[in-house]
């Protein structure tokens, strides 16, 4: 019964560098791409949705969304923050994001498969 837990773990343990590692080559690729004036996108971004606050046919919630995300591309501005330069939260952020597309699922097949092995295993599964 340890041995399945060690292999689980196992997993685990390779899973995570594996991640991180793609993670960090994302992030290095879209920074040689994408690192020209960030500032002049992000003005573009606030011009965007401040056009798009004035139109009528925007649901009440994504005018909501969006004032939302003006403060917060306005506080990147006025802080001279670089959204897109990884960082620990960003890291985390993308972390969790690919955690529950792939992750989550991976490790909930893997303790379903040992809970049926174990049925099995004890004979209780004909």
């Amino acid at each position: 019964k340890k041995k399945r837990f060690y292999v689980i773990l196992l997993i685990l343990i390779i899973l995570i560098p594996v991640f991180t590692y793609a993670q960090l080559m994302t992030a290095q690729n879209s920074r040689e791409k994408f690192d020209q004036d960030w500032r002049r996108e992000i003005t573009q971004q606030i011009t965007d949705y401040q056009n798009s606050l004035g139109s009528d046919r925007i649901p009440e919630e994504w005018k909501k969304y969006r004032r939302i995300m003006l403060q917060q591309l306005q506080y990147y501005l006025d802080h001279d923050v670089n959204p897109s330069e990884p960082n620990g939260v960003t890291f985390t952020r993308i972390f969790m994001d690919n955690s529950a597309t792939l992750f989550i699922p991976l490790l909930i097949m893997a303790i379903a498969s040992d809970i049926v092995s174990s049925e099995r295993s004890t004979g209780t599964i004909k």
